[in-house]
């Protein structure tokens, strides 16, 4: 496939084509590392230092506005939140996810990626973002919170 020059960020089929997406972002962090997507106006900063100077810079590019295809305004979950929303639910976990805190989730964590993993066994293969990607955060955060 050719490189897309101008891709849609939001377009699924632009992931799905995986050789097409990284020849793509290789193209824009060589070219275009701040890209504003035509038709959705939303940004994909490529670059690495760029992205740290995006991520402090909280009042210039928020994060309320959406990050996603599917983004409700309700959606209050931390990613979806800029500073202080965001620096006060982090807090609920933060000292949980230091090198020391990890340590008595690592038999937790490993017993959920297996169960992740035998719920689909079977079938042979797997939509790893479904199956595990969507899930693994989100269970583990709720184990982290004292969620059932």
């Amino acid at each position: 496939m050719a490189v897309k020059t101008t891709p849609d960020l939001l377009d699924e089929d632009f992931y799905a084509d995986l050789d097409g997406m990284h020849e793509s972002f290789t193209h824009l962090r060589a070219n275009d590392p701040v890209y504003r997507d035509p038709t959705t106006g939303i940004l994909g900063v490529t670059r690495h230092a760029d992205l740290i100077d995006v991520e402090r810079r909280a009042k210039v590019f928020v994060s309320s506005r959406g990050y996603r295809s599917m983004w409700s305004p309700e959606e209050d979950n931390m990613i979806a939140q800029d500073d202080p929303g965001h620096a006060e639910q982090r807090a609920l976990v933060a000292r949980r996810l230091t090198p020391r805190g990890v340590v008595p989730q690592e038999q937790p964590l490993r017993a959920l990626i297996d169960e992740l993993l035998d719920a689909v066994a079977d079938a042979g293969q797997m939509e790893v973002v479904d199956a595990l990607a969507a899930q693994l955060p989100s269970r583990n955060t709720a184990d982290l919170l004292g969620f059932p």
